[in-house]
Parts: structure tokens; sequence; C-alpha cells
């Protein structure tokens, strides 16, 4: 798993307020790795923690 730790310039997607606290349209689109700057790749992108994944959307949301 992927922690969001290890990203920065993560971008998210598809949150529709309507669906509060379910989410489940929502996702990240794209991050880069803190370490490298590289962008991270479709597999890598799915491979993020859900649970972190989840908790950034959310927090997101809140903000949008």
């Amino acid at each position: 798993m992927i922690r969001l730790a290890e990203l920065s310039d993560i971008e998210v997607d598809g949150i529709d307020l309507r669906d509060y606290p379910d989410l489940v349209d929502a996702f990240i689109v794209s991050a880069v790795w803190k370490a490298t700057g590289i962008d991270l790749t479709d597999d890598e992108l799915e491979n993020i923690d859900p649970d972190d994944a989840y908790q950034l959307i959310a927090e997101r949301a809140m903000g949008a």
C-alpha cells in the first residue's frame, strides 16, 4: 500500500456532496512522489491506501 505521506500534489476529482458521507464517486486522479517528483502511474494510484484516500477525500469534501 502506498501512504499519502509519501506523496505530494494530490489531485482529487468526483466529489459530490449529495453523496456525503460515502463519496463513492470521488477518487485521486493524480499525485507525485515526494522523494523524486515523478508522477504516479495508474497502477500506483490504484495502490494508494484506501483509508488514507478516503480521509483525504472527506477532508477535501468538507473544504469544498
